[in-house]
């Protein structure tokens, strides 16, 4: 009967504790696993069972404290692993922009391009304005591998014809150097030239004469014959 009292008393005690704080009802807590064994050991089995009770009081409360320990440390990660989804769902957000501000950029410097330079009448020299440009076209192109270039030169119908030939291959060959060394590979680059055997200007027409020096810049898809753009270096 004295037995059960002290029991009783002991949980009476332990239900009427005032709120404390979480440190303080870990220490009680393991005061709590530690004392209640030993008395409980006590009054069960004597002497004997107190001491027994004390070293499965110092067992249990070793075990409540690596307890508390696996869930502090299950908490902290819980609380990195949601920062971490967190930072990569805004790196995923940031890739996305960044995707799209390449695109308008890419699609600026085609934009750029489609104006026209003239060439001067017999001569294949690239203005500093040409050169900007074919350096635009160049990254345009390092954004886009499944795309190749086509070049045509031409010139306006005066001169011999020889001389015309030789003067749009030379335009030409002048805008492929060019865009070799802003980068671009030889072999997404085909040149053709056609000199003045594709002349519609009126004899004294200077205005068209002018739009026929130029090279025609085609756009296509690798390997295939459909177009996609032409670009007109009208210098």
């Amino acid at each position: 009967m004295k037995k059960t009292i002290a029991i009783t008393t002991l949980i009476a005690l332990t239900a009427a504790a005032p709120l404390v704080s979480a440190d303080d009802r870990s220490a009680a807590r393991k005061a709590s696993v530690f004392f209640g064994s030993a008395i409980a050991g006590g009054l069960l089995a004597g002497p004997v069972g107190m001491a027994a009770a004390i070293v499965g009081g110092i067992w249990l409360d070793d075990n409540v404290e690596q307890a508390e320990h696996l869930e502090g440390e299950l908490e902290s990660t819980h609380v990195a692993l949601s920062k971490a989804v967190d930072n990569i769902d805004a790196l995923k957000y940031r890739l996305a922009a960044a995707e799209d501000m390449s695109k308008q950029y890419a699609q600026i410097a085609l934009n750029q391009l489609q104006l026209e330079m003239l060439f001067k009448t017999g001569g294949s020299e690239l203005t500093a304005s040409g050169k900007q440009r074919l350096a635009l076209l160049a990254d345009f192109m390092a954004n886009n591998d499944e795309l190749a270039i086509r070049l045509d030169g031409y010139s306006d119908p005066r001169g011999a014809a020889g001389f015309n030939l030789a003067l749009s291959q030379q335009r030409v060959k002048s805008v492929a150097e060019q865009l070799k060394l802003a980068g671009l590979d030889p072999s997404r680059i085909s040149t053709f030239s056609h000199g003045a055997t594709q002349s519609q200007a009126s004899q004294g027409d200077y205005d068209s004469y002018a739009l026929e020096r130029v090279v025609k810049i085609e756009l296509t898809k690798k390997n295939q014959a459909s177009s996609l753009a032409q670009i007109s270096l009208s210098q």
